[in-house]
């Protein structure tokens, strides 16, 4: 067995990067002095070698590099809701094999791949195809140097992991002798010598830890009394940290305590069992539990006993839901949903979920002082994705004929950017074939996308002859994607908040684009511009009209001749411009807020949060 072919070490990063975006940021990151080896083993598979300037350690060795690993498999079963931990797992020989064994066999078992030397894992994505691996709900990864420091404090926090038999399995060290040491609850298995001290270790700790899991777990059923719950909000926030900073401000001021998750996905899913829910509840039993932005970092199961034990929870979907999958028994836990646009209030009805409101977006900067005269570093600017990289992320999750849905015409396409957003959304939805089926999801995200593309070179080229400044991804930058709007590109976007802050706020005129998914609402970038004391030109949506007074708040364009027409005529009228941009800040300090956005939640949901906590 050579490496992997080169679609498949592309299928093993891409995975990488979208179930387990942290791991790949430290193989970006993490440097190492160590070299890694691969060489043909007379077996047919690669061995492992990794060297630095002192010495060379072999992590598989020449002989029968797979063979050897997997001994430890020999008379293994594990058992149902068994713990598997691959100690150190090389090339991935074992955890593969482990992944094999859990869907073939009659048990189901949770299995925990630890790998401290990135080096080695960043070899391994070469040559084992971790699909099945990478993307199970029953399986977690930890790797880098830290990794042993990380596999503790999971099973501290989370003792339910611990409830049955735990065993310990050497993923790379070459077997030269074999043992096993055994009670009734945890089993470990060392292949050498040499490792023993270390995995002695790890077992003398693990069992300690088992043996108060008890204990712990009793403790924390102790205290879900819902006492004085009511005034107790979890915050769920996968998405958008700053923003979530924001609200859980918003609720401290209005008085209730607040207890902040930003969990990645892969751990919720690990972690889930009916006692999961306990995790949530550590500091006192809540009386409201809120997913932000997204989808929630909670299981199903957790929702269900968090419910079922008088919770209120609700959803504030600050994105297009179409964008997360969402099944129907996760939804059928909400006692509300809240969208960002009205629009998307008829995806959940239409999924059984009636109470359901639009909460608008808000602003989520500190706002700062009004810009001083004469601080202008930018003319005219835009910030934004031109959305290709989404484009293919989410192409990549299609089916290749499927991946046609973008092939339109250009009378097709001319026709549909001169389309209402209503029309265009309705048009999209019919291109794509979306019938509430995850594959025409997709196509449907796809088409988002792309379209949202399209429309911001069609209104940003007829203003690229003019002093525009683009800030984003690093596609403003090729010409094949963009055109000569490569001349109108500053090389990078802006970090948020501070650097976000500043171009707005040193901006003559911010030029505000929307994504197609925003049918009619305002989003966090209008709010923000304006907060920040910018004058915005935005595109057209029927919600500016309702909620600002136009040429005296805001300005407005509909067609690139309009936003031409209106940003020669306000570079020209710097007085006005000004004005504008005060009463705009004005307006939205004073009623786009998420103190604003908190208290309208709190008024939608006060009766059942009170219910529930005196039940």
């Amino acid at each position: 067995m050579t490496r992997l072919s080169p679609p498949t070490i592309e299928r093993n990063i891409q995975l990488l990067s979208r179930e387990w975006p942290e791991i790949a940021h430290r193989l970006q990151t993490e440097s190492s002095t160590d070299t890694v080896q691969l060489i043909p083993a007379k077996d047919g598979f690669l061995a492992c070698r990794l060297s630095d300037s002192k010495q060379q350690v072999w992590i598989h060795s020449d002989r029968a590099p797979r063979q050897e690993t997997l001994s430890p498999l020999r008379d293994f079963q594990p058992g149902e809701g068994e713990l598997v931990i691959v100690w150190q797992s090389g090339l991935g020989y074992l955890a593969s094999e482990l992944c094999t064994l859990r869907a073939n066999g009659p048990n189901w078992f949770r299995l925990i791949v630890v790998e401290s030397r990135t080096t080695v894992f960043r070899a391994s994505l070469q040559v084992t195809n971790y699909d099945g691996l990478l993307n199970s709900r029953s399986t977690y990864l930890l790797v880098g140097s830290d990794a042993e420091d990380r596999l503790l404090s999971l099973l501290k926090r989370f003792p339910w992991l611990l409830k049955n038999r735990v065993t310990v399995l050497p993923g790379s060290i070459p077997s030269t002798s074999f043992s096993s040491i055994r009670n009734s609850q945890f089993v470990i298995r060392n292949s050498s010598p040499s490792t023993l001290s270390t995995l002695e270790h790890i077992r003398t700790v693990v069992q300690e830890l088992q043996d108060r899991s008890k204990e712990e777990l009793a403790s924390l059923h102790t205290r879900l009394s819902p006492e004085a719950s009511s005034h107790r909000v979890v915050v769920s926030a996968g998405l958008y940290p700053a923003h979530a900073q924001r609200l859980c401000e918003a609720f401290h001021c209005l008085g209730w305590e607040v207890v902040q998750r930003m969990e990645p996905s892969s751990l919720t899913r690990f972690v889930e069992d009916p006692d999961s829910f306990l995790d949530v509840c550590r500091g006192g039993f809540p009386g409201l539990v809120l997913s932000f932005g997204g989808k929630s970092d909670l299981s199903l199961e957790d929702l269900r006993q968090l419910r079922s034990r008088g919770v209120t929870v609700a959803a504030w979907f600050y994105d297009n839901p179409f964008r997360f999958p969402l099944p129907d028994e996760e939804l059928s836990q909400l006692d509300e949903a809240f969208v960002f646009d009205r629009y998307y209030e008829s995806f959940f009805r239409e999924r059984g979920i009636r109470a359901c409101a639009t909460l608008p977006a808000a602003f989520g900067i500190s706002p700062p002082p009004a810009p001083p005269p004469d601080s202008y570093l930018e003319e005219i600017s835009f910030l934004g994705s031109t959305g290709i990289d989404r484009i293919v992320r989410f192409s990549h999750d299609l089916p290749p004929d499927d991946r046609e849905v973008t092939n339109l015409s250009r009378e097709t396409i001319t026709r549909l950017l001169e389309m209402s957003s209503l029309e265009l959304r309705e048009e999209m939805e019919r291109l794509a074939g979306y019938d509430g089926s995850d594959l025409s999801r997709l196509r449907l995200l796809v088409l988002e996308e792309f379209l949202s593309y399209r429309i911001r070179i069609r209104y940003l080229t007829g203003i690229a002859d003019l002093p525009l400044g683009i800030y984003g991804d690093t596609n403003w930058g090729n010409p094949k994607a963009v055109g000569n709007l490569t001349s109108c590109y500053r090389g990078k976007g802006t970090r948020f908040p501070d650097e976000t802050i500043e171009l707005y706020r040193t901006s003559k005129i911010n030029v505000n684009i929307f994504h197609a998914q925003c049918i009619d609402s305002v989003t966090t970038r209008v709010y923000d511009t304006l907060a920040a004391g910018g004058f915005l030109l935005s595109e057209y949506r029927p919600i500016l009209e309702r909620e600002f007074e136009i040429g005296k708040e805001i300005e407005i364009f509909h067609t690139p001749d309009e936003l031409r027409e209106k940003a020669l005529h306000y570079l020209q009228n710097e007085k006005k411009r000004e004005q504008i941009a005060q009463q705009g800040r004005e307006k939205v300090l004073h009623s786009a807020s998420y103190e604003n956005r908190v208290f309208r939640l709190l008024e939608i949901l006060k009766d059942r949060i009170g219910k529930r906590a005196e039940s």
